[in-house]
């Protein structure tokens, strides 16, 4: 699993920037992985769902200040852990250690951050 997730993590990496545009990353199991070259199909959904998901929690975290490359793992170890901004005021120092997330300034340039995020996804539309 780890070994897997590094892959995963180095994948994301090495698109750079680039992934925030991309829509797929890895082709999901069984797939022919036509996906990666061209726009996925409906048997890549799953795989679109995930790379958006990523690339929306990417942005979170460039969002709070978070240097590019630590961004990427953390989004994808929000993704992993299935982590909903609903969920955003439940983090704790605690959770993020848990998480592999130990620098103290990412930690608290995160914890602030979703503060401000998860107001704005509970209040409702104007």
């Amino acid at each position: 699993r780890r070994r897997a997730l590094w892959g995963r993590r180095r994948a994301l990496w090495g698109r750079g920037r680039a992934l925030w545009g991309s829509l797929s990353l890895l082709p999901p199991p069984g797939c022919s992985g036509r996906c990666l070259l061209t726009p996925p199909s409906s048997h890549c959904s799953a795989m679109v769902s995930v790379t958006m998901a990523t690339s929306e929690w990417i942005q979170f975290f460039r969002d709070a200040g978070i240097p590019p490359g630590p961004a990427v793992n953390y989004a994808v170890t929000f993704v992993d852990n299935r982590i909903q901004k609903t969920m955003l005021l439940d983090l704790t120092k605690e959770l993020m250690k848990e998480l592999g997330i130990t620098v103290v300034g990412d930690v608290i340039a995160i914890l602030k951050h979703a503060k401000v995020v998860y107001r704005q996804v509970r209040a409702p539309p104007p």
